[in-house]
């Protein structure tokens, strides 16, 4: 710990231990700085004994509200239910700690916002977030590759360029945070809130959105084929001029999503990119009231079980091309169905007028080939 580098101005308060409104009982979780120290030493000693002298840090349900941990090693410290909001952690190593539970709102992770230039980022790999508080965090450039971030708060955070290839987001709230060239490579953002959030400039292919709240969020013009989608709540999303061959849009809610062409202009000239559907699986999905004018490679068959009530759909699904077929069919109903009739009705005379002994001798008035 290195309590020589101050905090950014901007991220000075009031006294840590005065009592205000949303924070735990200091009495409670109060700890002082020289047993603070005393614990972060004993954690240094035993990590580089691996474990044979010190001891591992144990700071879980402390207060360390705005606490000065620039450059301290954290690392496989148990944080789980800790107060870190406004915390210094500039430099700080928490790979592999469990903060599980922890208050890590507007705490200070890089130099971006002191105006002391680019600084490196902080190393969260593999670190448990469960259920941490992140609200409003600065994680730009944040190595979260493995984390689990289940059910975190993440509310309004800043992780552009970070890496969140391999974490969890399960169930976890992103609403409005800010996404800017992460990397999402097998990222579970299964069930949770990303409502409005600007995912554009990331390849939403690789990661997995199942269930996930998606309304308001503009994708026109990107490439999703094979994206999974599956169940996520998608109302009012702009898929204009998107390619979705083979997307999975399965139990998705599409309310008044729009798919629309993507009106480009080039060369003083309107170019049309339409959207493509091609094997795309809308199946039991609900687009209530979407745009789905001029799409391309829908089929009627990709549409089993979904709602298009009110939809704005492709002029060769109105005029659905089965219908002529059941026409033409119908034609020779009333025949077959006479047939049918009328060769129950022999069966039936030809069963009763004939008699066992007929039967075994085979000499029934009009012989059968079975009977």
């Amino acid at each position: 710990m290195n309590d020589d580098a101050p905090p950014p101005e901007d991220q000075k308060t009031e006294d840590p231990t005065s009592e205000k409104e949303g924070e735990p009982e200091p009495e409670t979780l109060k700890i002082s700085s020289e047993k603070l120290k005393e614990i972060l030493s004993a954690h240094v000693k035993w990590l580089e004994t691996d474990g044979e002298e010190g001891a591992q840090a144990d700071l879980s349900k402390k207060n360390l509200y705005e606490a000065r941990l620039y450059e301290t090693n954290l690392e496989r410290a148990n944080l789980r239910d800790a107060n870190l909001q406004g915390a210094f952690l500039y430099k700080a190593n928490l790979k592999g700690a469990n903060l599980t539970g922890a208050n890590l709102s507007k705490s200070y992770f890089l130099g971006l916002k002191s105006g002391i230039g680019h600084l490196p980022s902080i190393s969260l790999h593999s670190t448990n977030l469960a259920n941490a508080n992140l609200e409003g965090a600065c994680l730009v450039g944040a190595n979260l590759e493995g984390a689990n971030l289940n059910k975190a708060n993440l509310k309004g955070a800043n992780l552009n360029n970070a890496i969140l290839s391999n974490a969890s987001f399960m169930k976890a709230n992103l609403e409005g945070a800010h996404l800017q060239n992460t990397k999402v490579e097998n990222t579970k953002f299964k069930d949770a809130i990303l409502s409005g959030v600007d995912l554009r400039s990331i390849d939403l292919r690789k990661a997995n959105w199942e269930d996930a709240d998606l309304s308001n969020i503009n994708l026109s013009g990107l490439s999703l084929e094979n994206v999974i989608l599956s169940g996520a709540i998608l109302k009012e999303a702009n898929f204009q001029g998107a390619i979705l061959q083979k997307a999975k849009l399965n139990r998705t809610n599409l309310e008044k999503a729009d798919f629309g062409p993507k009106i480009l202009t080039q060369d003083n000239k309107s170019v049309s990119h339409y959207t493509d559907l091609t094997d795309a699986d809308l199946r039991g999905a609900n687009l209530h009231d979407a745009n789905l004018e001029g799409v391309r490679g829908l089929k009627s068959e990709q549409l089993g079980g979904a709602d298009i009530s009110a939809a704005i759909i492709p002029s060769h699904l109105v005029n659905f091309e089965g219908l002529k077929q059941v026409e033409e069919v119908s034609k020779h109903a009333r025949n077959i169905f006479l047939a049918v009739i009328g060769a129950c009705v022999f069966s039936w005379l030809t069963i009763a007028t004939t008699t066992d002994i007929a039967l075994l001798i085979n000499s029934a008035p009009t012989p059968l080939p079975i009977i």
